[in-house]
């Protein structure tokens, strides 16, 4: 029997939603494409067996299969809806090829996998005609059913069954992985099922961006088969097997598996003993859905349902295609399509029959996620196409200002993504732009567009319109310039904050001012009004601005404290000066600055002497001059024979404030002395212990201070003795008064 290739483009349309102004209308999936009229691009009637497509960021749609001489051919879509040439990717292999599998990286490489008389072969392209092959299985030489996916990561992922023979009685689901620059050779394998006496067959994989790998297959025990389903996050371990058909009775097999953005897997199913296309889900972190019972999306009592495949589009809505054949005569076999529409629970209630007005059998259906695509083979007539007559543009995304990010402007600029469609021969003729201050209700807008064929992606919201200090939201769609003039649904709203506020920052000097400390602490806080503090800067004399690690105040969020540890200083005066940014990018209308004195040199002792009229005194009298060049002298303190400090009295020199003189008189006793006279500054630093004021004095003896005391004593009294004898003779002898 000769088979061929033929590619339904399956893009969907959404409603045509015509907006009252200031009212929301949400966008609805149609349940029942509408098709264009099939048409046929080529008339080769060569068989085109088990094909596997993908589809890349450009939209393009990848396409490989196994021809009638047993080669795996390639070949893609133009951006004009025609096909190249197909090429053989296998030929250098010597062998039977089957089983083909493709996908693509996030880099646009091209990377296909089949099997050759049992042994797995991976290709990738070095451009559109050469491509790179390589042997990728290594367990055995009964490989087959490969399948293949590559993570955002640059990780490829390979899936496939492995047994001892042909129809032996046991099978596996192996799984390797390597980056795309390494080889196969070494790379470790991986036993998922681990089943000696059972038969795990047509393993189905999906991989997550994120590295998380999830594989289904379907597992034969006693005649009878099951889907199981296992998991692993990327450089960890596998997760425990699950059942994924547990608790419904039938013959089960033919897994299909995809994934959505949001970690939800999505597999469905054949029975082959009761005819029905089973679908269920599970959350991310979560148990299988529906109380350990699945969905059935279709079942017939008069045709064989089997090879289902499911994909997601980029809205979310699940997809699934399978193929039909009667029960009695095995003829007639159909490709039969559903859906599911976002967030909604059910299926839609009739399949779809595509190929209803084709003649000849269908068969071997695939479907891609993304932008969704279906492929199949038929019996009897050329390559053909059909696609939805009109598309929806792609759902727009806010990009900029970034979702509560501050604004420090009160007409900011709005920037959306991109316009996208999937019939790339329509272009963004308009956008509607809404913003509002109550999140969810455009009923009244604080300003919008209606049909703004200017501020397609990137507007500026007019003046006098928005408040300093107010939250917005907005959202934004995009519309086509096809004859339905399809708008897009609305983009997730996001919010912005305006914010025009200028943050303040302090800073305090260090403690003391001057300090001896050359690597100073300063410390300080910045504030805002509106939003938050999003960056600290310094800079020390006036040189480069450096950044501040900051901490958030705990009794006020718009506050943030932040202290500096700074560099080693020179002694001196030095300026440091602070600014603040919020996050809206408002910087502080002045500096916050401070000047401090770095001082890490003692005093020095310029003078000190013992006072000459008092060297033969008890207690004598001591003074002198200390001089410091940085700070002002706070203390000047002396010890006798190692006595405890004592504080001598200062003056500080009007006429040179970095000089004092001091003058202090002890009280010791006679004899030999040692005095030792040292100096502290404001910043902290005492004269060292090796630059002290040292030196030697002598008391005399308490006994011969007090005979000095004695003779002075006396001689005073001969010396005045003789005059006042004179003066009272004088006096005696002069003449009495008369009277």
């Amino acid at each position: 029997m000769l088979y061929l290739l033929m590619s339904i483009a399956l893009l969907f349309s959404l409603m045509d939603i015509h907006l009252t102004p200031g009212k929301a209308t949400p966008s609805v999936l149609e349940t029942t494409p509408i098709w264009s009229e099939y048409y046929t691009f080529s008339n080769d009637i060569d068989a085109h067996a088990s094909p596997s497509i993908a589809i890349d960021d450009y939209g393009t749609l990848h396409v490989v299969w196994r021809s009638n001489t047993n080669d795996i051919l390639y070949c893609n879509s133009t951006t004009n809806g025609s096909w190249l040439e197909p090429i053989s990717i296998s030929n250098t292999i010597p062998g039977t090829a089957r089983h083909p599998a493709i996908a693509i990286s996030a880099e646009g490489s091209i990377h296909v996998v089949w099997v050759t008389d049992g042994y797995i072969w991976h290709a990738y392209n070095l451009d559109e005609q050469t491509w790179q092959v390589a042997e990728a299985s290594t367990v055995g030489t009964t490989s087959m059913h490969p399948d293949i996916n590559i993570d955002h990561n640059g990780m490829i992922h390979l899936v496939w069954q492995e047994g001892d023979e042909f129809d032996g009685p046991a099978y596996d689901i192996y799984y390797k992985s390597k980056r795309i620059s390494e080889t196969w050779s070494g790379t470790i394998t991986s036993n998922l099922s681990n089943t000696p006496n059972d038969r795990s067959t047509e393993p189905s994989l999906f991989v997550e961006d994120s590295g998380q790998v999830h594989v289904v297959w379907q597992q034969e025990h006693d005649g009878i088969s099951d889907i199981y389903y296992r998991s692993k996050p990327l450089f960890e371990t596998w997760n425990e097997i699950e059942d994924v058909s547990s608790g419904i009775s039938g013959d089960h097999c033919d897994p299909s598996l995809v994934l959505g953005d949001d970690g939800t897997a999505h597999v469905a199913w054949a029975d082959n003993s009761n005819s029905i296309i089973y679908y269920r889900l599970k959350y991310s972190d979560h148990q299988w859905t529906n109380d350990n019972k699945a969905i059935e999306v279709s079942s017939s009592s008069v045709f064989q349902m089997q090879k289902p495949d499911i994909a997601i589009d980029k809205q979310g809505a699940i997809h699934l295609v399978w193929q039909e054949s009667h029960l009695d005569h095995g003829d007639d076999d159909e490709i039969y399509y559903c859906n599911k529409p976002l967030n909604l629970d059910s299926w839609i209630p009739q399949p779809i029959n595509l190929t209803k007005d084709l003649a000849g059998e269908c068969a071997s259906t695939s479907i891609a996620t993304g932008s969704i695509h279906i492929v199949w083979r038929n019996t009897d007539i050329g390559l053909v196409a059909i696609k939805a007559s009109a598309y929806a543009p792609n759902q727009p995304i806010n990009v900029t200002p970034a979702n509560e990010r501050a604004v420090s402007d009160l007409t900011p600029t709005l920037t959306s993504s991109i316009f996208a469609d999937a019939d790339r021969s329509d272009s963004h003729l308009s956008s509607q732009w809404q913003v509002t201050t109550t999140p969810g209700d455009y009923s009244n807008p604080v300003w919008e567009t209606y049909e703004d064929n200017k501020g397609l992606t990137t507007v500026e919201v007019p003046a006098d319109l928005l408040s300093n200090q107010t939250t917005y939201y907005w959202r934004i769609r995009h519309r086509d310039s096809s004859p339905g003039l399809h708008w897009s649904t609305y983009s997730e709203e996001t919010s912005f904050l305006v914010d025009v506020d200028q943050p303040t920052v302090t800073i305090n000097s260090p403690i003391p001012n001057p300090t001896n400390d050359n690597t100073p602490m300063l410390t300080g806080s910045a504030t805002d009004a509106t939003s938050d503090i999003y960056s600290i800067e310094y800079r020390i004399d006036n040189t480069h601005w450096l950044s501040i690690e900051s901490i958030a105040d705990a009794n006020s969020s718009r506050t943030k404290t932040y202290s500096i540890t700074t560099d080693s200083l020179s002694d001196g005066i030095h300026i440091i000066e602070v600014i603040a940014i919020d996050e809206a990018g408002n910087t502080s209308s002045t500096y916050a600055s401070q000047n401090f004195t770095i001082d890490t040199m003692p005093p020095s002792i310029i003078s000190s002497n013992l006072d000459a009229s008092s060297s033969n005194t008890n207690p004598p009298i001591f003074s002198g001059m200390i001089r410091d060049e940085t700070s002002t002298i706070v203390s000047v303190e002396y010890s006798i024979d190692g006595s405890p400090w004592e504080t001598a009295s200062i003056t500080i020199d009007p006429n040179d404030p970095k000089t004092a003189h001091y003058r202090f008189r002890p009280t010791v006793s006679s004899g030999d002395h040692t005095i030792r006279i040292r100096a502290t500054d404001d910043s902290g630093n005492v004269l060292n212990e090796s630059d002290y004021y040292t030196s030697q004095f002598n008391v005399p003896p308490d006994s011969m201070y007090k005979w000095i005391v004695v003779i002075a004593i006396l001689v005073g009294i001969a010396t005045a003795t003789p005059a006042i004898y004179l003066l009272v003779v004088r006096r005696l002898r002069r003449p009495k008064p008369f009277w």
